[in-house]
């Protein structure tokens, strides 16, 4: 097996191998430079020596006219001295023509010289190294080096003539070794001292690495502000705990109206308080247990040995006593309530999300009761095995984008204009196709699933309103929230944070709430609304009419719109007693300063009718189907122009 190396070991195996490769490239051009240079002084000794020897031996007239035998000896006897010196292996005069003047082989005298004196004539000093197969080139040094150097008797004009030179390049190989190993040790040495230079430094950024991976580690599994667990954490240990076969109770845990907290104190308070309650919660905690905060006000409890719901509900019981004692925040004193919903392993679920989704209604039922706590009951929930199945789809449709968003407008029946756009969710199933929302939202809103759901209709569809409004379309989105929303302190904002991501104000937006959603607990719900309203968005009561909401709900809460139940509005279109209802609900809404609309209006003759009634706005297939925002964008863009669109929109 091979050896795991430690993060130290790693930096320092990388800085050594960079250390070595930047030694590898230095030595590359630093020895190139040395050879570059031992050239140029060659071609300075080459330059010297052609000067040396033909000017002071020669004449122009001589050059041009030819060299006499005295010259031929004298030049002979001067180029031997040097090449027996080692200094010249051979050397040859040109022209100005180009036509060889001199050589030691004097049957080459007159023959034109090539490419390389036609250049030194032009005033150039042209070097060339050449191997020589030779063995006298062999003993100096297996090589030559050939100059082409220019000859000028006066220092101004055009060169008089060309001297060839041949060095020996033994001398000037001999000279780059030297440099060379002169180089290694101290390159070698430079880079030892910078890898000691490196070391401390990597070890102290593997050291901070290492520490910030298990810092990372730690933050991946815990919650930032308690320090707790998070959901991840907890979903690890129940999917531990049911593999081992474990029997466990799962505590959700929810505060009652912390949002108070919040607004009365701030945040700071608020976050304060949070890790005080976990703190307390986790003295409840045994070894073996987990404490986890599953986000906002939401915290959850696995209790190791603990299969029952008998023993379940006693911890839950044992957990509310806790939290009733007093914390003191910032010299306040506060009482803090919660309602806590108990599920146990194996009996009510076999797998972490089906547990969770218990424990969650069984929460959410201690709420609505207004109860400490509440165990998981079957019966209460009625869900089969092909509602279990489609939920797990229904989640894995959220996480994956199977969800469509459909928008139906509402027209103002007062200017004949389109005033805004429902957005209503669809679930594009893989094998089943489109999915109408009546067959998945009531098995989401007993779960926490309408949480996740929620959050992508508003994200999708403000995103929606962006894309149009930069279209030139300005209409505001209405979305439909659970009576989960309405009782969540945080939603506020959420919706604020939704729609600075968007860059859109809060009028862009109208949320609906059921009329059955104002039953629940007032405080809270009007805590959530007066939010809302603080930030722009306005809110309409939907299928109004079949609900036992008060009026003086209607007359408290920031409302901003009626919306008449499409089976009144139907009734209105059959002749039936429904124009009376639709009447009262219009009459209703204009003395409480509501705007009133109408759902499912199907035929011109019931707009004409809704009309006459004095209803503000309806929306119906007498107008458009729901589609896709594809299919309405066209529409959208033909229909802003004319005045009465309830003769052109069918």
């Amino acid at each position: 097996m091979v050896p795991r190396l430690s993060l130290l070991a790693k930096f320092s195996l990388l800085a050594l191998v960079c250390v070595a490769g930047l030694g590898v490239a230095l030595f590359v051009a630093l020895r190139g430079d040395i050879r570059d240079r031992e050239l140029e002084t060659a071609r300075e000794k080459a330059t010297t020596l052609a000067v040396g020897v033909s000017v002071d031996l020669l004449t122009v007239e001589e050059l041009n006219e030819g060299l006499d035998l005295r010259t031929l000896v004298a030049m002979d006897r001067a180029i031997e001295e040097h090449r027996a010196a080692g200094e010249i292996v051979a050397a040859k005069v040109f022209d100005r023509s180009g036509r060889l003047a001199y050589s030691a082989e004097r049957d080459q005298i007159g023959e034109d010289g090539g490419e390389h004196v036609q250049q030194a004539l032009e005033g150039h000093v042209v070097a060339e190294l050449e191997a020589e197969e030779s063995e006298h080139v062999k003993e100096l040094g297996g090589g030559l080096y050939e100059v082409y150097v220019p000859l000028r008797f006066s220092r101004d004009g055009p060169p008089d003539g060309a001297f060839e030179i041949y060095l020996p390049y033994g001398p000037v190989a001999a000279q780059i070794e030297r440099d060379t190993r002169e180089l290694v040790p101290v390159l070698a040495g430079g880079l030892v001292l910078l890898w000691l230079m490196l070391f401390p430094i990597v070890a102290r950024a593997s050291r901070t690495l290492r520490l910030h991976a298990k810092d990372s580690r730690h933050q991946a599994l815990h919650d930032d502000l308690t320090g707790i667990a998070n959901r991840r954490q907890l979903l690890a240990r129940l999917e531990q705990d049911i593999e081992g076969e474990r029997p466990f109770a799962l505590l959700m845990l929810d505060l009652d109206r912390f949002k108070e907290v919040n607004d009365a104190l701030g945040h700071s308070h608020g976050d304060r308080l949070l890790c005080e309650v976990a703190a307390r919660l986790g003295g409840t905690v045994r070894h073996g247990d987990l404490l986890a905060r599953l986000g906002g006000d939401e915290f959850a409890l696995l209790v190791a040995d603990a299969g029952d719901a008998a023993t379940g509900l006693e911890l839950a019981e044992r957990v509310s006593t806790a939290l009733h004692e007093e914390f003191v925040v910032g010299g306040v004193p506060l009482f803090v309530e919660a309602s806590i919903g108990v599920a146990v392993y194996p009996g009510h679920g076999q797998t972490a999300e089906a547990l969770l989704q218990a424990a969650d209604i069984a929460m959410y039922a201690a709420k609505r009761a207004g109860t400490s706590c509440e165990a998981y009951d079957p019966e209460r929930d009625r869900r089969g095995p092909d509602q279990v199945a489609r939920l797990g789809e229904l989640r894995r449709a959220i996480e994956h984008d199977e969800l469509v968003l459909h928008y139906q407008p509402k027209l103002d029946l007062r200017t004949g204009r389109v005033s805004g756009v429902e957005a209503l969710v669809r679930w594009s199933h893989p094998e089943r196709g489109l999915i109408p929302p009546g067959d998945f939202l009531p098995l989401a809103e007993h779960t926490g699933l309408i949480v996740p759901l929620t959050t992508w209709v508003l994200d999708t569809a403000l995103a929606q309103c962006r894309v149009w409004s930069d279209a030139g379309i300005e209409l505001p989105v209405a979305v439909n929230v659970s009576e989960r929303s309405l009782l969540d302190p945080l939603f506020p904002d959420h919706v604020a944070g939704l729609l600075a991501a968007h860059e859109l104000g809060g009028e862009w937006l109208q949320l609906e709430l059921t009329e059955r959603s104002l039953i629940g607990d007032l405080r809270v719900a009007a805590g959530v609304v007066e939010g809302l309203h603080a930030i722009g968005v306005s809110i309409s009561v939907d299928d109004f009419g079949t609900g036992y909401s008060s009026l003086s709900r209607l007359r408290d809460l920031p409302i901003n719109e009626l919306k008449i139940d499409r089976s009144f509005v139907t009734d209105l279109d059959e002749g039936g007693q429904g124009a009376a209802i639709v009447r009262s609900v219009i009459d209703l809404g204009h003395h409480l300063g509501l705007e009133v609309v109408a759902e499912g209006v199907e035929t011109a003759e019931t707009l004409g009718e809704l009309r006459e009634l004095g209803c503000d706005a309806a929306q119906g297939f007498v107008l458009l189907r729901p589609a896709d925002a594809d299919s309405i964008t066209p529409w959208l863009l033909a229909s802003g122009q004319p005045d009465d669109l309830s003769t052109t929109a069918h």
